[in-house]
């Protein structure tokens, strides 16, 4: 089993005023909560997770080739299964309204860059597959999947 461990578990837990001014699309004031700084300790809890012996399903949307080498760092030496998570750009505007907890635009803002400099085991495009086909399709190809 896999614990399902995501950005917005660290965003979840911020003050609500912090997030609900972060989902308006308005920085997070306090130094203490700098964006930066929560991608630094999600970093460090994926690798404490993982030297505490647990297995994890990590989502986060790394933007920034500075995340993308901190995550790097925070996995080596344990086996990962490296998955795109792809969908037409109007489906994501749309499901970005409707999630609610988002800032509008961010779909736009992240699309061009989540996935630059990324390599992938698996690419999935989720427009139209369902969820539950895509993560048969996620557990057949983990289970063949050189060690």
């Amino acid at each position: 089993m896999f614990l399902n461990f995501s950005i917005d578990s660290i965003l979840y837990a911020l003050p609500q005023s912090d997030l609900a001014a972060m989902i308006n699309g308005a920085p997070i004031r306090r130094i203490e909560y700098r964006y930066d700084r929560l991608v630094d300790g999600f970093n460090a809890a994926v690798a404490g997770l993982l030297a505490s012996g647990n297995r994890l399903i990590v989502d986060n949307a790394m933007t920034r080739p500075e995340w993308k080498a901190a995550f790097d760092e925070a996995v080596a030496g344990y086996r990962t299964f490296r998955i795109g998570v792809t969908c037409e750009p109007e489906e994501a505007r749309k499901r970005e309204l409707k999630r609610g907890d988002r800032a509008i635009g961010t779909v736009d803002r992240e699309l061009p860059l989540v996935h630059e400099g990324m390599a992938y085991d698996l690419v999935v495009d989720t427009t139209q597959t369902p969820a539950s086909a895509i993560a048969d399709l996620i557990i057949r190809q983990i289970v063949v999947a050189p060690t």
